[in-house]
C-alpha cells in the first residue's frame, strides 16, 4: 500500500491508533523521562501491506456493511422498547450513512484516518513525577506532507474550539495553542503545536513545551535515554507495535501521596511490590510467515519486598516432556511455586490489619476448608493446562449440558495420596457451596460419583445444569477436568500411551524456559467462528424487541462466521516461551500466518 494513501477497510483503519517508520529524530526521544506508560507504532504503512490481503476479504464478504445495518438494527429496537429514552429519539441512522451527511470539520476529521497522518510513526506516554502524580497524557505522531496539510487546515478551523478562547504561545522557536476544555471533564486543559513534522498534543501544556525543546535539539532527559527504557525496549529488536509500563515509577510518584490515609501499611507494601516488579517492555512486529511478540521484564531485587522478588525471579524449569493429546487446541506448561504464592499473599494479609486478617480463615470461612492442608501441601512446581474443544455452541431457549468448555488442568503432586484426599475435601466443599447459589431455595447438594475413565478412577461432581468437574490422580498429577470428554483425552494420553510430547508440538525452545505454550490458530478460530455466530444471535433474541430485524441479524452473523472461516485458513500453530535469570524475564512468541495467497 502506497504511503498517503486512505486506508479503504476498517481492519487496518483500528490500527490507525498508533504510528509507523523511523524519521530524522525517533518520536521517543521527545517524551518526558518520567513516562511510565506507552504505547507505539512505527512504520504502519509498511506493515499494512500484510493486511491487504484480510482487509479485502473483510469488505467482499460484508462484514462492515452487516455490522452497521445491525447496529442500526438495534438501535432501532431500543428507541421502541425505551421510547427514545436510551437513544434521544427516532432513529434516523442506516448503513447509507455517507459524505454528504457529514459537515466540514467532521469530513477533516474522517480525513485523519490516513497513513499520511498515522503511517510513519506514532506514540502516546502517560508521565507522573512525585510533585505532580496526576498523569500527563502526550500523543506524538509524524505526518507525510500531504498530511501535514490534512493537520493544518484542521487547526486553523475557528470551530476547532467549540467556542472556547485559544491561546498561543512561544517554545524553542515553535508555536504552540492551549485551549481551556473546563474543569469539569478529566481534560481541562489541551496545548497542542504541528512542529515541522511532528503533530504534538498534550494534557500538561509544561510536557508539551518540552516536547518542543527536545524537537529543538536540547540535550534533556527523555523516555529513550530513560533506565527503564534502556533496558527493555532499548534490548530489543525493532518491530512494529511497542507498549512499556514501568511499576517501579507508579509507586514513586504514587507512594508519597497514598500516606496518611488510613491505611499506611497497605500502601507502603503495595509500593514495595511495585518497586520490585521493576519494569517491563514489549513488542510485536509482523514478518513474511508471522506474528512475533517479544517482552522483557526486568525485576528489582532493591525494591523492598524480598519475598515477592524471589517468586518471580524463580527458574525452575518447566517440564515440556508432557503428553498432550494430539488433537488438543492449545496446552501449555509453567513451573509456579503455588505454596510460595500462598504464602505470600498471606503475610501479605497479615501484615496489613487494613486487609481484616489472614487469607487462612478468610478462605476457611468461604469455602470451609484449610487450603493449606487440603491443596498446598502435596502442590508441586508444574502446571498444565490444556484445551481439548469448544464447548457446546448456546442456543436460545435450548439449556446447555456444558457451560465451562472442554479445559484440563493439571497440578504436579508430590504424594498423590494427599492429593487424592485433599481435591475429595476441597471440591466437596466447593460443588456443595456452589450447587447452593445456583437453587433458588439456596440449598443444594452435590453428590459426588466414582467411574473409571481409561483405567483410572475418576470422580464426577453435577454441581448444577451445565456445570461438571471430574478430578483424578494419575501419573504423578492430579488431574481436574470440566467434561467427560476432556478428562477422557487427558487420561488417554497420560495412562494409555495416546499422548505427544507438548516438546514436539514447540519447536526451538530454549533449554530451561520456565514457561511454554502451544496453540492450534486455525482450529480454534474455526471454534470462534461458530461461537461468535451463535453468540450474536442468542444476544439479540434475548433483547425481545419485536422491531428488532432479524433479517441483519443473520447477515452480521453469517458475514463474521465467514471472515472467521478466512482468517482460520491463513493460521498455522503458534508457540511461545518464557525464561527467567538474574532478575530478568523474557518471553517470545510466534504465530504462524500465511498474509498473502
Amino acid at each position: 500500500m502506497a504511503l498517503g494513501r486512505r486506508l479503504t477497510h476498517p481492519l487496518t483503519a483500528f490500527a490507525l491508533a498508533f504510528g509507523g517508520a523511523a524519521s530524522a529524530q525517533a518520536l521517543d526521544d521527545l517524551l518526558p523521562a518520567e513516562t511510565f506508560f506507552a504505547l507505539g507504532m512505527r512504520d504502519l504503512a509498511g506493515a499494512s501491506a500484510y493486511l491487504e490481503d484480510f482487509g479485502a476479504a473483510f469488505e467482499r464478504l460484508g462484514v462492515a456493511d452487516a455490522l452497521v445495518a445491525l447496529g442500526a438494527s438495534g438501535e432501532a429496537a431500543l428507541n421502541d422498547m425505551t421510547g427514545g429514552a436510551m437513544t434521544g429519539g427516532e432513529v434516523t441512522g442506516s448503513a447509507d450513512f455517507g459524505e454528504a451527511d457529514l459537515d466540514e470539520a467532521e469530513k477533516r476529521l474522517r480525513a485523519l484516518a490516513t497513513l499520511d497522518v498515522f503511517g510513519q510513526e506514532a506514540w502516546i506516554g502517560l508521565s507522573a513525577t512525585p510533585y505532580n502524580p496526576v498523569p500527563a497524557a502526550v500523543l506524538l505522531t509524524r505526518l507525510t506532507p500531504e498530511g501535514a496539510e490534512e493537520v493544518r487546515a484542521l487547526l486553523d478551523d475557528p470551530e476547532l474550539g467549540n467556542g472556547a478562547e485559544v491561546q498561543t504561545f512561544e517554545e524553542s522557536g515553535y508555536t504552540f495553542s492551549q485551549v481551556t476544555l473546563g474543569t469539569d471533564g478529566p481534560v481541562p486543559v489541551l496545548a497542542y503545536a504541528l512542529a515541522d513534522d511532528v503533530l504534538a498534543l498534550a494534557t500538561n501544556p509544561d510536557e508539551l513545551r518540552g516536547v518542543l525543546r527536545r524537537l529543538s535539539g536540547a540535550d534533556e532527559p527523555n523516555f529513550a535515554a530513560s533506565a527503564g527504557f534502556e533496558s527493555t525496549l532499548g534490548t530489543l529488536e525493532a518491530g512494529t507495535f511497542y507498549g512499556y509500563l514501568d511499576y517501579a515509577r507508579i509507586a514513586e510518584a504514587v507512594g508519597p501521596y497514598s500516606q496518611g490515609l488510613g491505611f499506611d501499611r497497605l500502601a507502603t507494601r503495595l509500593s514495595e511490590a511495585l518497586a520490585t516488579a521493576g519494569r517491563v517492555g514489549g513488542v510485536a512486529r509482523l514478518t513474511e510467515a508471522a506474528l512475533e511478540t517479544q517482552s522483557v521484564q526486568v525485576l528489582d531485587e532493591a525494591g523492598g519486598d524480598a519475598q515477592l522478588y524471589a517468586l518471580l525471579s524463580d527458574d525452575t524449569p518447566a517440564q515440556t516432556d508432557v503428553l498432550v493429546p494430539p488433537e488438543a487446541l492449545s496446552a501449555s506448561v509453567s513451573a509456579r511455586d503455588l505454596s510460595g504464592w500462598y504464602d505470600y499473599l498471606n503475610a501479605l494479609a497479615l501484615s496489613v490489619p487494613e486487609l481484616g486478617g489472614d487469607l487462612d480463615s478468610l478462605l476457611l470461612s468461604i469455602v470451609g476448608v484449610n487450603l493449606r492442608d487440603t491443596v498446598f501441601n502435596w502442590t508441586g512446581r508444574q502446571i498444565v493446562t490444556m484445551s481439548t474443544g469448544f464447548g457446546e455452541v448456546i442456543q436460545p431457549g435450548v439449556p446447555s449440558n456444558n457451560l465451562l468448555g472442554e479445559s484440563v488442568y493439571l497440578l504436579e503432586a508430590t504424594n498423590e495420596n494427599a492429593a487424592e484426599r485433599g481435591l475429595g475435601t476441597l471440591l466437596t466443599n466447593l460443588s456443595q457451596t456452589l450447587a447452593a447459589f445456583s437453587n433458588p431455595q439456596g440449598v443444594g447438594t452435590s453428590e459426588a460419583q466414582t467411574e473409571e475413565i481409561a483405567g483410572v478412577t475418576v470422580t464426577r461432581y453435577e454441581i448444577a445444569d451445565g456445570i461438571t468437574l471430574l478430578y483424578a490422580v494419575a501419573g504423578g498429577y492430579a488431574i481436574v477436568a470440566t467434561s467427560e470428554d476432556a478428562m477422557q483425552r487427558a487420561l488417554a494420553a497420560q495412562s494409555e500411551g495416546a499422548g505427544v510430547p507438548l516438546s514436539e508440538l514447540l519447536g526451538d525452545v530454549p533449554e530451561g524456559a520456565t514457561a511454554v505454550s502451544y496453540a492450534d490458530g486455525r482450529r480454534t478460530f474455526e471454534g470462534l467462528a461458530a461461537q461468535l455466530s451463535n453468540q450474536l444471535q442468542l444476544a439479540a433474541g434475548m433483547g425481545g424487541a419485536g422491531t428488532l430485524d432479524f433479517d441483519a441479524v443473520d447477515e452480521a452473523s453469517e458475514a463474521l462466521e465467514a471472515f472467521f472461516a478466512f482468517v482460520a485458513e491463513r493460521l498455522g500453530p503458534s508457540t511461545g516461551y518464557s525464561e527467567r535469570a538474574e532478575g530478568t524475564i523474557r518471553s517470545f512468541s510466534e504465530a504462524e500466518v500465511r498474509w498473502r495467497q
